[in-house]
C-alpha cells in the first residue's frame, strides 16, 4: 500500500507498507531516504498522478530498484504545466492533424522526436459524396461491397445480421470514401467526435463494465451486427469507414482475429463495437499487420478479447509482426478491453525496417 507524507524538509514521500520494512520513494532526488529493495512493489498511473498534482510545473523522479539492484530513474511532469505561463496542450481528435493529413506537430519537444504523419479523421475530410445503397436485412452485404463505387455509402438495416467475408481493395482517394453504417439517423447517434457504447445495439450493460453512455429513452438496437466467420476473417482493402456498427464472431470460434488490416490503407472504425460472440475465444479485435498504414480506431467500443490456450497475448487492437513496416495509426476515445494488453504494438522482424519509415501513433482511450 502506498501513501503521501511531506519530509521536514518540504520534500515530498511516497511511502509502501505491507513490505518487510517500509519503503520510501524520493519524488526529489537529493533527499535521504532508506530504500530497501521493494521486491513486488508497484506504482500504478492513477497513484502518481494522485501523488504529483499538488506539485504542477516541476519534473518530479522516483527512484527505486529493480530485482538485480539497478537503478532505474522514471521522470513525469504535470502535462501543460512545465513552464510558466502555459497552457494545457490541446487534445482533440485531430488536434494534431489537418485536413488532407497534413501534420501540426510542434517543430521538437526536448529530446523527442515527434512524429511526421498522421491521420485527418474528420467526416468533413473524409467524405462519401456519391449514392446512398439501402441494404436490407435479408440483402448480400458482400455482393453490395463488390458494386459499390468510390465514394458511395451504403446503409445497413438497423437490428440486422450480415455475414461479413471481406471488403476489396477498391483503390479509392481520400475524397471518396466507401462509408459502411447504419441507416439509423446521426440524431440518435452520438455525435461525431463522441464514443458510442453497446446500448445502441441493444445491451443496456455489461457484468463488470462501468457504466456506460445511453441512447435518450434507453438501449435500443440501432446498430447492424456484422457476423464475422473464420478462419480468414474479415479482410480490408482500402478507404473504408464504418460508422455506428457492432461486429461480432461467429460461435465458438477459438482463436484469431475479428478484423485484419494486412495491406490496408485509409480504414476508419468510427463509433463501433467489437466483441466476440458468448463463449468464443477470439485473440485480437483488431489486427493491424504486413503493411497495414492509415488506420483509425476512433469512439469506439472494444470488449471481451482473451485467450485460454489457443493464442497468446490477446489485445484489443495489436499488431506490428510481419516482413512489412506499419505506418500512422490513429486510436482515439475508445474503451478497449482484453486479457493481455489493451493494445499490443510489437516491433516487425529486423529486416523490414526501414530508416525512411514513419509511424505515428495517437493514443487517447480511457474507460
Amino acid at each position: 500500500m502506498f501513501s503521501a507524507r511531506s519530509a521536514s524538509a518540504g520534500i515530498s514521500q511516497l511511502r509502501a507498507t505491507g513490505t518487510l520494512a517500509p519503503v520510501c520513494y524520493n519524488l526529489d532526488i537529493g533527499e535521504n531516504c532508506v530504500r530497501p529493495n521493494p521486491r513486488g512493489v508497484w506504482l500504478g498511473e492513477a497513484d502518481i498522478v494522485s501523488l504529483l498534482s499538488g506539485r504542477p510545473g516541476l519534473a518530479h523522479t522516483l527512484i527505486f530498484y529493480s530485482l538485480l539492484d539497478v537503478v532505474i530513474v522514471l521522470a513525469l511532469t504535470k502535462p501543460g504545466l512545465s513552464g510558466t505561463g502555459s497552457t494545457p496542450p490541446p487534445i482533440g481528435e485531430n488536434a494534431y492533424c489537418g485536413k488532407s493529413n497534413v501534420p501540426k506537430f510542434e517543430e521538437k519537444d526536448g529530446p523527442a522526436q515527434l512524429p511526421k504523419s498522421c491521420y485527418y479523421t474528420g467526416m468533413d475530410g473524409t467524405p462519401s459524396p456519391g449514392k446512398q445503397i439501402r441494404v436490407g436485412a435479408d440483402s448480400d452485404l458482400n455482393a453490395a461491397v463488390e458494386s459499390a463505387k468510390c465514394g458511395d455509402t451504403l446503409l445497413l438495416a438497423a437490428g440486422a445480421s450480415f455475414e461479413i467475408k471481406g471488403l476489396p481493395a477498391k483503390k479509392c482517394d481520400d475524397q471518396h470514401y466507401i462509408t459502411i453504417r447504419t441507416d439509423t439517423p446521426d440524431s440518435k447517434l452520438p455525435p461525431e467526435g463522441t464514443r458510442i457504447s453497446p446500448a445502441w445495439a441493444g445491451v443496456a450493460s455489461l457484468p463488470g463494465r462501468p457504466a456506460f453512455a445511453q441512447p435518450p429513452g434507453g438501449a435500443a438496437k440501432l446498430m447492424p451486427t456484422l457476423v464475422v466467420k473464420g478462419p480468414s476473417w474479415a479482410k480490408i482493402g482500402d478507404h473504408y469507414r464504418f460508422i455506428g456498427v457492432e461486429w461480432v464472431s461467429e460461435p465458438g470460434i477459438r482463436d484469431g482475429r475479428m478484423v485484419a488490416t494486412a495491406g490496408a490503407d485509409h480504414i476508419i472504425f468510427d463509433r463501433n463495437w467489437l466483441h466476440p460472440s458468448e463463449g468464443a475465444e477470439v485473440g485480437k479485435g483488431i489486427g493491424m499487420n504486413q503493411g497495414t498504414r492509415f488506420i483509425a480506431v476512433i469512439n469506439s467500443y472494444l470488449n471481451g478479447f482473451y485467450c485460454v490456450g489457443n493464442c497468446t497475448d490477446a489485445a484489443a487492437v495489436g499488431g506490428g509482426v510481419g516482413d512489412v513496416p506499419i505506418s500512422t495509426l490513429k486510436i482515439y476515445n475508445n474503451f478497449l478491453e482484453a486479457s493481455g494488453e489493451n493494445i499490443f504494438l510489437v516491433a516487425p522482424s529486423p529486416r523490414s525496417i526501414q530508416p525512411t519509415s514513419r509511424s505515428a501513433a495517437i493514443i487517447c482511450s480511457s474507460p
